[in-house]
């Protein structure tokens, strides 16, 4: 097992400013090593004519060196956009515009992607629902379209249970509903199924995430609760942490992947974490692989839009990524395009 200092998350943090004396926008964007305590500059001073795709594009989750980002121009929307970028190698994938075939609403789609150190080999998957519909779309880097998916829910799917999150483990992406419902895809076999209905003793959690970890990494705050997917069983269990060292984690970095890609996804297993309006974790340590949920509130959604002021800037509320360094080896940007 890798120390905890070699697993600490590192920060890519990114602002634009736009003034009325100056046409364009200036800013940076920079790497810190939370570890060492160490900042790289990627750039320094940026003057753009236009705003460059940081600040058009929102953050979804990041994965072994390279950060997803999608765009959609309304609350509502049947276009998504998708790229993905590495602020180790300054690259960008653009993947293919994402069109699901009518209106969902940003927070009724969820996506994440896979990618480990042992090959580049790289999936983006998409998740939406509507009434008695599941969408599930996946795309790799350098593909010409989406592979679409649709299945029909034996019972239909109401608003309260819009999916939270979505995270991969063994060859599967599970995805996590507000009731607490746990869906599979399984790639190969491109099934869909529900492995349970919901939680165990509350009806409906608004926010939340769904990890993949062999032990959950924190002791919750107050008011927050884990719970852990009996996969056997097939049922949700209240976790019993017992910690003697309190880690703050953002489990955003955590979900969509098995950290690092080392352990075995025997080892894994899932987690919701549920917790209250008004708590904002912001450090991330990779300790362990299970799968876990993990419920959270409008304040820590991981969708946040850049937004144009009448005053002349961009307000920079999304400026702060959380990203797994590349320590066994850095994937290019023509890595993921050869597996295409």
């Amino acid at each position: 097992m890798h120390s905890t200092i070699d697993k600490a998350a590192w920060l890519m943090t990114y602002r634009y400013l736009r003034f009325h004396q100056i046409k364009g926008l200036i800013g940076e964007r920079k790497l810190r090593d939370t570890s060492l305590g160490k900042v790289i500059f990627i750039d320094k001073g940026i003057q753009l004519g236009e705003p460059n795709f940081l600040c058009e594009y929102q953050r979804v989750t990041s994965r072994y060196g390279w950060v997803l980002l999608r765009k959609n121009e309304l609350h509502y929307c049947q276009i998504y956009r998708f790229l993905l970028y590495s602020p180790f190698t300054d690259e960008v994938i653009e993947l293919q515009t994402l069109d699901v075939g009518y209106s969902v609403h940003c927070k009724h789609l969820i996506a994440t992607f896979y990618l480990n150190s042992k090959n580049s080999e790289c999936l983006v998957f998409g998740f939406h629902v509507r009434e008695g519909t599941i969408g599930i779309s996946t795309c790799r880097p350098g593909d010409e379209y989406w592979k679409m998916y649709e299945f029909l829910e034996s019972n239909p799917i109401y608003m309260d249970r819009y999916p939270l999150g979505a995270t991969y483990l063994g060859g599967c992406f599970y995805c996590l509903f507000a009731t607490g419902a746990l869906g599979v895809f399984y790639i190969s076999r491109q099934e869909w199924e529900l492995l349970v209905e919901g939680w165990p003793d509350i009806d409906v959690c608004t926010y939340g995430e769904l990890v993949a970890v062999p032990r959950f990494p924190c002791l919750p705050y107050k008011r927050r609760r884990v719970m852990k997917f009996d996969i056997l069983a097939k049922r949700w269990v209240e976790e019993d942490l017992n910690f003697k060292e309190m880690v703050h984690p953002d489990l955003r970095f955590l979900s969509n992947s098995e950290p690092l890609g080392e352990s075995s996804s025997i080892d894994h297993h899932l987690y919701a974490y549920l917790f209250s309006e008004m708590d904002h974790p912001y450090h991330t340590y990779i300790m362990d692989h299970h799968l876990y949920a993990y419920l959270y509130s409008e304040m820590d959604r991981p969708y946040h839009v850049w937004t144009r002021k009448s005053q002349g800037y961009y307000d920079p509320r999304s400026n702060v990524i959380l990203i797994e360094p590349p320590l066994k080896c850095i994937w290019r940007r023509h890595h993921l395009l050869s597996n295409s």
